[in-house]
């Protein structure tokens, strides 16, 4: 691929998907064989920058030309059928310009950044026999607490909605009714620029990336959601630019653009260990302090032990093994 943007993988069926951002394709592989994966789609659907599956529905988000995500079923990989596209001629779950999305199958949610908006847009997928994961259904909006130029990154886990609102900083909601989520607490930060966050599996802690040269990973106390604290930050370089990460276990697994891929032991949070880390692109991080510059390299990871899936915006899919 000559442009890579997301990955997203489903284990249970050895496939992995990976968007072409700019490259404006969506490319499915069967990576059955990791050291060899092998071709299974390749559609041309406009420029998208997210990919999330949930179970044999893969969920494609746009952001441009009015359009909010399309809905794809893959029970045959190699011939994904458009179930739906979501945009603004969708009714009442009109939209556009989703940056992420995030599925949550358990409670039959579905959440969207949507950058035009700079809210985070609610849907019903199941929940209360509302919706279905190919027909989600409008439930409710979430604006930023603090203000700012809106959102980037949502993760929900039980009934919990973490949310990145970029310089907005951090958000945690109560999500028990999702009709009418509760804000339990909130923090902002000197030159913050939120753009990802994943809490550990305990919920205790919770990680975040500022997208921006020199920003670094975040840890954050959030035991007492009414009382965020800052614990401890990371950063491999700060000529680069740090994008996002994802935890699984004790492990957090980073694309770290120019930086490549870096794996830390976070078994103490407080106290993060890097583990190891391949640094794939050759040449400066920055070029003339050109912030677009630094985009260049390990853009998704998806973490599946004891591979990891990266999407590389110079070449395509990475696949590696670490046990």
């Amino acid at each position: 691929m000559s442009v890579a943007g997301d990955v997203a993988a489903d284990p249970s069926r050895n496939l992995v998907a990976v968007n072409g951002f700019f490259g404006e394709n969506l490319v499915l592989f069967d990576v059955t064989d990791p050291s060899a994966p092998t071709e299974l789609a390749d559609i041309d659907i406009g420029y998208n920058s997210d990919v999330q599956f949930a179970g044999t529905v893969l969920y494609v988000n746009h952001e441009r030309l009015n359009r909010g995500f399309d809905i794809f079923d893959t029970s045959t990989p190699s011939n994904p059928t458009l179930v739906r596209s979501i945009d603004q001629s969708a009714g009442s779950l009109a939209l556009n310009d989703c940056h992420n999305l995030w599925p949550q199958p358990d409670r039959g949610l579905l959440y969207c950044a949507s950058t035009a908006t700079g809210d985070v847009v609610v849907m019903a997928t199941g929940e209360g026999g509302v919706g279905s994961p190919t027909d989600p259904s409008f439930l409710t909006t979430i604006a930023s607490p603090n203000g700012g130029i809106g959102v980037h990154d949502v993760y929900a886990l039980g009934d919990r909605l973490y949310v990145a609102f970029l310089d907005g900083g951090i958000a945690i909601y109560n999500i028990n009714d999702a009709t009418n989520p509760v804000l339990l607490g909130t923090q902002t930060y000197q030159d913050n620029f939120t753009h990802n966050v994943w809490p550990t599996t305990s919920g205790d802690y919770l990680f975040t990336t500022d997208e921006v040269i020199g920003g670094k990973l975040r840890v954050w106390d959030i035991r007492d959601p009414g009382d965020i604290k800052f614990v401890t930050s990371y950063g491999r370089n700060d000529g680069a630019v740090i994008h996002n990460v994802e935890i699984v276990g004790d492990r957090a697994y980073i694309s770290y653009y120019t930086e490549g891929l870096v794996v830390l032991d976070i078994s103490d949070p407080t106290a993060p260990v890097e583990l190891g880390n391949d640094d794939f692109i050759d040449g400066p991080d920055v070029i003339d302090s050109e912030f677009f510059s630094a985009l260049r390299g390990a853009w998704g990871v998806e973490p599946a032990p004891p591979f990891i899936y990266v999407s590389d915006t110079t070449s395509g899919l990475r696949i590696y093994r670490m046990d």
